[in-house]
């Protein structure tokens, strides 16, 4: 990046300007006060979206036999994976789903 690793630290000096020229005015001192409530309330809100992260495509790089060449599986492999995409979650039940090729 231009400028690194001195324009990282030009933006955290200016943020910091910003915070001590918030503190100066009564209207923006609200905003100062209210900022520490919106970053836990962040937190809070990404830690919780964590907790219900589902994932919805294969793993096909653990599941598909190495075939020696970068090319992605067919869509016949593809297909036979279908049944193996399970919630990775704790307390995910298996798949109710008859395999594909059985």
């Amino acid at each position: 990046m231009p400028l690194s690793p001195i324009g990282d630290w030009l933006v955290l000096a200016f943020l910091a300007l910003v915070t001590v020229l918030l503190g100066f005015n009564h209207d923006t001192r609200i905003a100062l006060y209210v900022t520490p409530v919106w970053i836990v309330g962040l937190a809070i809100g990404y830690l919780a979206s964590r907790k219900h992260d589902i994932r919805l495509t294969p793993n096909i790089a653990a599941a598909s036999k190495p075939t020696g060449d970068a090319l992605p599986p067919h869509d016949d492999e593809l297909l036979a994976l279908e049944p193996q995409i399970a919630l990775e979650r704790p307390g995910a039940r298996e798949p109710t789903t008859a395999p594909v090729n059985a």
